[in-house]
């Protein structure tokens, strides 16, 4: 149920009307609900999503058509809803020059708009009422509110905490709405017999409200019968396994629960559980620990600013890093067990280790934490920092390594900023990195960092 709003414009103005200008109005913020009804902040598309973040309910969608403006209100909504989509409503009016504005097909004075206040809240009253009828019978298990930053499941310890009080389910849809967490949402793929399976994302240490059983808010022209979490790393495990290894922190709504994975959740949970989507089979799967740097960033700028360098260039101070700690005997136990030799393949100089890292399955273009042994973790984890402005950040070293051969020429157009990219990958670069790391590993020690 929803009450739909057309203001005509009778004269034309200067400057043009747009969506942001309208919600500037009355410092509301915007943006646009994706498949899964989860708000992109700052966006604006066909349907724009009006909402004030002091109180966040339902908002409203406003969209402009031939200088027209039209607005829509989703109900059963929040009292504070209600009031900002009238008022704005004759603020519209009078910067528009009009005395009337057409709701449902009717043209009406915007004198009534205060009528329509107290006609949609008392409508909103009886609606939430009869939501919590249904779920305290049993006729509906739950009830989904679509919420102007995501979807808010209402079941029976909903509804009794908003007890038919509007105060109540405005303060429960804002609670909701401002925890500061992550709404995890499904992504549909096809396996490569042509079969269709959803899968839900989760990062390390992130606040996450997840779905006890994973659903789906809009049709879909083919059954999903599979459902995966994707573990950080490239690493997959069933939802049911997800679901019975991960943290419960507390509930989120009727069908949603917080959970937050650590390093060690996720590792148990992968080597556990890890499964191949295509075969359905279990396969072994390692999990590196958090990310520290990965070489795509950086082999990326290479291409987009069209360097005249290798993309393995991106790899230079990944790899150098990767040696000085294979060269010291610090790399993990769990990546030796993995990776038979390793460290003698990086450290013996008859590899490039650029490659290595970005075509070997154990590292997939990326460093981890749990690529290193405990001596060093905390270490690579304090250490290799960006936006350090010192000797304690190791991106810093490599942007003062690439300064110091570059000299003067350091700040030269050629480079577009990235001289770090050019300095030659040879044994000189490896003893340079060598000694910043060694020099920051003392200091480390000595708990000057």
């Amino acid at each position: 149920m929803a009450v739909n709003i057309e203001i005509r414009q009778k004269k034309l103005f200067k400057k043009e009307i747009t969506v942001p200008g309208i919600a500037e109005l009355k410092n509301l913020s915007f943006g646009v609900a994706n498949e899964n009804y989860v708000i992109i902040e700052g966006e604006t598309g066909k349907y724009t999503i009006l909402y004030d973040k002091e109180s966040i309910g339902r908002g409203f969608e406003v969209w402009i058509e031939d200088k027209d403006i039209f607005m829509r209100l989703p109900l059963p909504s929040t009292a504070g809803d209600i009031v900002k989509f009238y008022t704005l409503i004759e603020c519209l009016c009078g910067k528009m020059g009009v005395k009337e504005f057409i709701r449902e097909g009717e043209k009406v004075p915007v004198e009534y708009c205060n009528m329509f206040i107290q006609q949609d809240t008392d409508a909103s009253i009886e609606a939430i009422e009869e939501i919590t009828s249904s779920i305290l019978s049993g006729e509906s298990k739950q009830f989904f509110i679509f919420g102007a930053v995501n979807p808010v499941a209402l079941g029976v310890k909903e509804v009794n905490k908003i007890a038919g009080n509007m105060d109540y389910f405005e303060e429960l849809l804002h609670e909701l709405q401002t925890l500061d967490l992550y709404y995890a949402s499904p992504r549909f793929y096809k396996k490569e017999n042509g079969e269709l399976f959803g899968m839900y994302f989760i990062e390390e240490d992130l606040v996450t409200a997840v779905p006890y059983s994973p659903y789906v808010l809009f049709e879909m022209d083919e059954e999903v019968n599979e459902w995966y979490m994707y573990l950080p790393g490239g690493i997959t495990v069933s939802y049911d396994n997800f679901i019975e290894k991960a943290p419960h922190v507390r509930d989120y709504d009727d069908v949603r629960f917080i959970t937050t994975l650590s390093e060690d959740d996720i590792m148990k949970i992968a080597d556990e559980y890890s499964v191949d989507v295509d075969s359905g089979e279990a396969v072994k799967k390692y999990y590196w620990g958090k990310m520290i740097d990965t070489g795509s960033w950086h082999s990326d700028k290479i291409v987009r600013l069209s360097l005249p360098l290798e993309k393995k260039c991106g790899y230079n101070h990944l790899s150098a890093m990767l040696i000085w700690a294979a060269k010291r005997n610090m790399l993990s136990d769990r990546l030796k067990e993995a990776f038979d030799g390793v460290e003698d393949i990086i450290s013996g100089g008859q590899t490039d280790v650029r490659d290595l890292i970005h075509t070997n399955e154990f590292f997939r273009g990326e460093l981890r934490t749990y690529h290193f042994n405990d001596e060093i973790r905390e270490f690579i984890k304090k250490y290799y920092i960006f936006n350090t402005q010192n000797e304690n950040g190791y991106p810093y070293c490599v942007d003062m390594n690439a300064e110091n051969y570059f000299g003067e020429k350091y700040g030269s157009d050629e480079f577009k900023n990235e001289a770090y990219l050019f300095v030659p990958y040879d044994e000189k670069y490896i003893d340079n990195m060598s000694g910043y790391i060694d020099r920051a590993y003392e200091r480390f020690l000595k708990g000057e960092f």
